[in-house]
């Protein structure tokens, strides 16, 4: 019988042992498990840390890069006003003029991806072409008063398809400014730039005016000009449906799809 309880007692103890030695194990797991999980916060907190660190300084980088792009931008466009000084060939000045105004519209671009603080991938092209009117509006094209009516959309568009819009809008206006109107317009020279946003992410841009319009047996192949090229060519970069026709006056149609917008990786 005491052979019997000490067998009893024995094997409780032991029982007890193995769970105490058990119970020991686990805490030790979850000690370690504990320190793991603080470990693996800090690190994942440091990267969180590094991680806005470089977006920040990506951000700062991009506006830095659009802050001076600009600036030589501008630089170019004060060489050219200041060589037009030595120019007399009226030819050469339309030329340098017209070189002028492209690269104040592409500048245009870059000072308002500079004053963004929040997106500068994109572009308010209804801001945009506010903006571009006006300042062709007091540019050097303009012989004598014309009125503007602008219905745009709020569209936002990515960079590398609003420079060649906002090019393409720079052609429509100069050479409405420079061509569509006579020295003694019948009526009150306008001009109607429309921007919408068409179903299936379709963009709908047209400039027309009330001028004269194109002479009859107009070729793009013979008749069109430098600007009337370009416009031809930018398009095909934006792989749009471009149109042109008289109603009287010049209409200037573009469709395009818009470009899909890709979050960028830091």
């Amino acid at each position: 019988m005491l052979t019997t309880m000490i067998f009893i007692s024995g094997a409780v103890l032991l029982c007890l042992i193995f769970i105490l030695y058990h119970n020991y194990l686990l805490r030790q797991r979850l000690i370690q498990a504990r320190l793991e999980a603080d470990r693996s916060t800090r690190q994942n907190l440091k990267m969180q840390t590094q991680y806005f660190k470089l977006h920040a300084e990506k951000e700062w980088l991009l506006q830095e890069v659009h802050h001076r792009v600009k600036n030589h931008l501008q630089l170019v466009i004060s060489l050219l006003n200041m060589q037009r000084g030595y120019i007399r060939n009226e030819s050469a000045l339309d030329a340098f003029g017209d070189i002028g105004s492209r690269i104040h519209a592409i500048s245009l671009i870059h000072e308002r991806l500079y004053r963004e603080e929040s997106n500068l991938t994109t572009i308010d092209m209804r801001e945009y072409i506010t903006e571009l009117v006006g300042s062709i509006e007091s540019g050097d094209f303009v012989a004598g008063s014309v009125g503007y009516m602008l219905d745009l959309d709020p569209i936002d568009l990515d960079v590398s398809q609003s420079t060649p819009v906002g090019l393409i809008l720079n052609e429509a206006l100069t050479n409405a400014l420079k061509h569509a109107f006579p020295l003694e317009p019948r009526t009150f020279p306008q001009i109607h730039i429309l921007l919408r946003e068409k179903p299936e992410n379709t963009i709908l841009l047209s400039v027309a005016d009330n001028g004269v319009g194109l002479p009859s047996g107009f070729d793009w192949a013979t008749n069109a000009s430098m600007g009337l090229q370009l416009i031809k060519t930018l398009s095909d970069q934006l792989d749009g449906e471009l149109q042109m026709e008289n109603q009287p006056g010049l209409m200037l149609t573009l469709k395009f799809a818009r470009q899909q917008q890709h979050t960028p990786v830091v």
